[in-house]
């Protein structure tokens, strides 16, 4: 028999996976020459890399990038040392999310033959994301920072990366 908790989950939460993914496509969106980076796949890793900081850290180190610093938690917690890998697979949030930000017309949407649409935030879209402010967000945008280095690896490679990490005993 399967219940619902009685309280919402963080990670599962609408407006915070909204505010992960107006983050992401504020800093990664495409690169300094305008080449667009986000498509429905890497969205949904880079929200995936912020919610498990454990993973993104051990994937930046397995291909040679400067790692994250992390604090006790993030490195020692139940969710950090057994993550979901079903949240990354699973696009219902995802497509929420999308849903979420074209309604409010913060999403542009353009479409390349080989990896379909790519995302970029309109400018009501980057106001709002400049308006995530605090603590939290500026972990977040700091990891950002380091996830960009990422960009120039296939999504592939990534999600075999992250799969191994996952399934390693």
């Amino acid at each position: 028999m399967n219940k619902n908790l009685p309280f919402t989950q963080p990670e599962q939460d609408l407006y915070f996976n909204v505010s992960l993914g107006l983050s992401v496509l504020r800093k990664l969106s495409s690169t300094k020459k305008g080449k667009l980076l986000i498509n429905n796949e890497r969205l949904a890793l880079m929200i995936f890399l912020l919610k498990n900081p454990l993973v993104a850290a051990k994937l930046l180190t397995n291909l040679g990038h400067s790692t994250l610093q992390l604090s006790a938690s993030e490195s020692y917690s139940v969710r950090s040392l057994a993550p979901n890998l079903d949240e990354l697979l699973d696009q219902r949030l995802l497509k929420a999310i999308l849903i979420f930000l074209a309604q409010r017309k913060m999403l542009a949407v353009s479409f390349r033959k080989l990896e379909g649409a790519m995302y970029t935030l309109t400018e009501t879209g980057y106001q709002a994301a400049e308006a995530l402010v605090g603590p939290f967000f500026s972990t977040v945008l700091v990891r950002l920072e380091r996830l960009a280095d990422l960009n120039s690896v296939p999504t592939k490679v990534l999600y075999q990366q992250i799969y191994s990490i996952i399934t390693k005993p």
